[in-house]
Parts: structure tokens; sequence; C-alpha cells
């Protein structure tokens, strides 16, 4: 056992009252104070991990929980291809990993949850890199919303000339991405979390 930090711990006691009647929440602080005065953990606490966990919503904090045992998770986004060569980004941030998460408007639901952890900076989100298992993103072609983006596409017509009409959908695309523990991320995972 070790000293807590004042600045760790007053932060805290201060602050859990806002959080009292969210569970998961009470849980990150109860482990944050008692991991202030444990050695193997105290060197990786931030000043900030109190105020951090104010400002997550118990959603944010059930997909945080999720990577204790995951070094990355598999994450999309669907875009519309457009006529043109272009493309319009229809949802980002699909996460799918989340399976408390059910509700009609999930993925704006974990967009904003994944957004907020970001910001926080206690996540990176990139597209372009992907997790090696192409099973990873399987669950993203079989989601009902893809499938109904799918629908939108219209078959091309030689009738109508292109400076005519708008551009159409002619595809859907997913664009696969991964999001994963920043370093700050890796420590608040091991203080909140653990105990």
């Amino acid at each position: 056992m070790t000293e807590p930090k004042q600045q760790v711990v007053g932060q805290a006691l201060a602050q859990v009252q806002y959080c009292l009647d969210e569970e998961n929440l009470r849980e990150m602080f109860k482990n944050l104070i008692a991991n202030a005065a444990d050695s193997r953990y105290s060197p990786m606490i931030h000043p900030s991990f109190s105020t951090m966990i104010t400002q997550m919503s118990p959603l944010d904090a059930q997909n945080l929980s999720l990577f204790k045992g995951d070094e990355a998770l598999p994450v999309a986004e669907y875009r519309y291809d457009m006529q043109d060569g272009s493309y319009h980004r229809a949802f980002t941030h699909v996460f799918l990993a989340n399976p408390n998460v059910v509700e009609e408007n999930f993925c704006d639901l974990q967009s904003a949850s994944l957004s907020s952890l970001e910001h926080q900076g206690l996540v990176e989100i990139k597209y372009g890199s992907y997790l090696a298992d192409k099973d990873a993103y399987k669950a993203f072609e079989e989601l009902p919303l893809y499938k109904g983006m799918k629908k939108r596409v219209v078959p091309y017509d030689e009738n109508v000339r292109g400076d005519e009409a708008p551009p159409r959908i002619v595809g859907v695309s997913i664009t696969r991405g991964m999001v994963s523990l920043t370093p700050l991320g890796h420590a608040f995972v091991k203080v909140c979390f653990e105990n």
C-alpha cells in the first residue's frame, strides 16, 4: 500500500456524487479510489480520471469495459457510392461489439459513444487500418441497416443523361476500421475497471 494522491482521491470523492445512480460509473470511482492507494496502479493514475468518469454515459463505460481483454475491436463506416465517383457517408463508427445495445437507433448511440471516448483521448478510431481476421467484419454485412441501404441503389438507365439528373446511388460499401485504446486509455481501463 502507498499513500493515495490527494488530488486524485479528493476529486473522485467530490465528483462521485454526480454518478451515484449509475452502478457502473460508481464502480469505476470505487476502483479509482482503491487503486490510488495501490503501488501497482498509482503510477498509472492521471488526475483527470475522475473528471473523465463524470463525463461518461453508462454506454461509454460499457463500451470501454469491452477493451479489458482486447487490444482492438472492429468498427465500420457505411457509405453510399454515387454515380459521379463520390461517396456519401451514411453511418460512421458502427460498432457491434457491445451485445447489450439492441435499440433501433443503436448506430447513432454507438457513434456518439465512440466519438466521446475518442474526444477524451481514451480510444483511437482508424479507417483503412483493420483487424486481420476478416470474419470480424461479417456481422456488418448482415446488419438489416446495411441490407436496407442496398435497396436504395438505383439501376443504370440509358435514357437519363448524367447532366439532367442528380447523382444516383450506384452502390453501397463498408469501410472497415478498428478502434483501440490509446496509452491513456490503457491506463484508465487498468485503473478504473480492475480491483
